[in-house]
């Protein structure tokens, strides 16, 4: 037997991969003509907290792959399961949406719920309580701010699992919000774009 590595072929994969539309939130941030989106202004305040000291804005093939897994899981429940399974008439992709100069792409919308459906995939552990996960619950509460929801339904695959042993699993959760909670969040990431803005002057 011989095998040969396609050392070309990799790299174009790759490049395949960093060319996927929604790569970058800065990128579909800049190309809509706004300055921010509700991901990159999540990060940048987890940043300027200390609360995350691994983000970085460079896309090397680690991240890009990590990225990439997480299209995928989006692309089995939003192709795979709901075209052979029926899809949900409830359940419409909102797409791009854009509210006070801020954008933000929520995965789908179920009509029928009124609620936010969003999902994530993680090679953090399942052990972890999503109590814990500041930027998922930000990111789902700016949603369901800006589409007048007070839930959402959060699908989770854990690539590893609980790691003892790393196998996958998947979970799903529903988040209900409290009075006012998701208006806060919305007045955080307000207040921390014009911190940056006044920064950038």
């Amino acid at each position: 037997m011989q095998i040969e590595s396609l050392d070309t072929e990799r790299e174009d994969l790759l490049q395949s991969l960093a060319s996927r539309s929604h790569l970058s939130d800065a990128k579909r941030a800049q190309e809509s003509g706004t300055q921010h989106h509700v991901s990159g202004l999540l990060r940048s305040i987890q940043q300027t907290l200390h609360l995350d000291k691994s983000y970085d804005d460079e896309m090397d093939n680690v991240r890009l792959l990590r990225f990439s897994v997480g299209w995928i899981w989006e692309d089995i429940l939003g192709e795979y399961l709901f075209r052979n399974m029926g899809r949900p008439e409830s359940l419409v992709p909102l797409g791009t949406i854009e509210q006070d100069g801020i954008l933000l792409t929520p995965d789908d919308f179920d009509v029928d719920e009124w609620q936010v459906v969003e999902d994530k995939a993680t090679w953090s552990s399942s052990r972890k309580p999503i109590s814990e996960r500041w930027n998922w619950l930000n990111q789902m509460r700016a949603y369901s701010h800006v589409l007048h929801c007070n839930s959402a339904k959060l699908n989770v695959c854990y690539v590893c699992g609980g790691w003892r042993p790393p196998v996958p699993d998947i979970a799903v959760y529903r988040l209900h919000w409290d009075e006012g909670e998701c208006e806060r969040t919305w007045e955080m990431l307000l207040k921390h774009r014009e911190w940056l803005q006044r920064k950038e002057r």
